[in-house]
């Protein structure tokens, strides 16, 4: 599974919380990467 669409551009805090609330609706036993 990847994430994408984040451009950096974005505050931190803003992206970690994308970032984390994405990841959660993902499957633990399989590999994330973060585009």
């Amino acid at each position: 599974y990847a994430i994408g669409g984040l451009a950096g551009g974005e505050e931190k805090d803003s992206f970690w919380r994308v970032v984390a609330q994405c990841t959660a609706a993902l499957p633990e036993d399989k590999p994330r990467y973060v585009m």
